[in-house]
């Protein structure tokens, strides 16, 4: 049936189109993320304090600041593979340039699944959480755990004594 070839068709091109979108948006992503190290590392060595909420990682792949593309490192197209291979080379700077404080939001996923189940699936916070959690960082960085399912105003709070206490010590 001439119907059914072309909806195919249609599907495919969509789906193509999705994904060849989705490829370009990660490597934009990589190459930005690539950036950003690069001028928190100049920024450091000049003496300045950085902050920043999201740090690129390559422990997680697919999600957490970490790597996209990883599916294609095995794929049978060198072309997507050297893409991957790319955008990770992009997120292994993250490796060299460790950051000195990093605060990990962790709390219970069902109070935190209340407060984004507009965004997120209990599943995904799940999944977020233990990610995070799992997150280790070079023996120069010190982390620190706060508790995600308090206000906003006390996780400010301890989060800005973190970073006060850190300052000071400097």
């Amino acid at each position: 049936n001439n119907n059914n070839k072309k909806e195919y068709t249609d599907t495919t091109k969509k789906s193509l189109y999705k994904e060849l979108w989705d490829i370009l948006y990660s490597l934009s992503l990589a190459i930005e993320k690539r950036s950003k190290l690069k001028k928190i590392d100049k920024s450091r060595q000049k003496g300045m304090i950085v902050i920043t909420d999201r740090y690129p990682q390559t422990q997680i792949k697919g999600y957490n600041d970490g790597p996209l593309l990883t599916q294609y490192t095995k794929s049978p197209n060198s072309f997507l593979r050297k893409l991957a291979l790319f955008e990770l080379e992009n997120y292994k700077l993250s490796e060299s340039i460790s950051p000195d404080i990093v605060i990990k939001l962790l709390g219970d996923s069902n109070i935190l699944f209340e407060r984004r189940k507009d965004e997120l699936n209990l599943k995904q916070i799940i999944k977020k959480q233990q990610g995070i959690e799992n997150l280790h960082f070079s023996k120069n960085t010190d982390v620190f755990n706060v508790d995600a399912t308090l206000s906003i105003f006390e996780v400010t709070l301890k989060i800005l004594n973190i970073i006060g206490n850190k300052v000071k010590s400097l």
